[in-house]
């Protein structure tokens, strides 16, 4: 996979087409879909071999497709990305969502002086990101992936993850009014695990309604029978992605060309 800086024009060989390209566009959670010489090229499900132009945009987050203007500019920097390879790929997949229920949801929660269901907040944010994806002038197909279940088992130890990244710090202090309010809003495992469910349930309702295609990988990453990401998959350490493995590499390639199949 080749990834070209903002500055650099890619070159392109005489004989490529637009089929040949697939952008994609995502937070942190999409450095997996890089793909790795040991993986071989990348072939979609029609056995048409593609290049993929990945962007990782590291903090990036589904609400900040609502805004004209955020701290990432996210909204006016996809655009520009999606103009830039419209002329090159046949699909653009994007790949936005886990910052927003891992992270921004507990944010406004503690900004508020009540919890809300988190329905209220999916509702908005997801209508607003695929009448973003709409908005863009191009002939490319747009693809929506769901996120990947939550891989944050441990209370305690999820809750003092989510409160560093919230309040952008390397220690949090232990007697900290928002440590104190966080651990006791943050909810079980299990809820959790409901509620990744239930976004994705509905992100993929509302972009087959909007006639977008969708996919997740939550069928190769999940245990059936527990609904947790296999342990294989989840990190020893603390944060909330699952491991930058070859097996995990491959999982997403292979999940990318299924969601590619005509």
């Amino acid at each position: 996979m080749q990834f070209w800086p903002k500055k650099h024009k890619p070159q392109y060989a005489a004989n490529e087409t637009a089929t040949n390209g697939v952008l994609l566009l995502g937070d942190s959670h999409c450095r997996s879909f890089f793909n790795h010489p040991l993986l071989g090229p990348f072939v979609d499900g029609n056995g048409v071999e593609r290049k993929l132009y990945c962007h990782k945009i590291r903090g990036a987050s589904m609400t900040g497709f609502g805004r004209r203007k955020s701290s990432l500019a996210l909204r006016s920097t996809t655009h520009r990305l999606v103009k830039k390879y419209r002329n090159y790929c046949s699909h653009t997949v994007y790949a936005f969502g886990q910052v927003d229920v891992e992270l921004g949801l507990y944010y406004r929660w503690l900004q508020n002086t009540e919890t809300f269901d988190p329905h209220i907040l999916f509702e908005e944010i997801i209508d607003k990101y695929l009448q973003t994806i709409l908005s863009f002038r191009t002939k490319t197909t747009p693809i929506i992936k769901g996120i990947n279940q939550t891989v944050l088992e441990s209370h305690k130890t999820s809750v003092h993850y989510v409160s560093q990244i919230l309040s952008k710090s390397d220690t949090t202090k232990t007697n900290s009014p928002e440590l104190q309010k966080l651990l006791e809003i943050y909810p079980s495992y299990a809820a959790r695990k409901t509620i990744s469910d239930d976004f994705n349930h509905m992100l993929k309702a509302k972009s087959e309604q909007n006639g977008i295609r969708y996919f997740d990988l939550n069928s190769q990453l999940v245990d059936p029978k527990t609904n947790s990401v296999y342990y294989a998959y989840r990190p020893a350490g603390t944060g909330h992605h699952v491991v930058d493995s070859m097996k995990i590499r491959q999982i997403y390639k292979q999940g990318l060309a299924q969601a590619l199949f005509n």
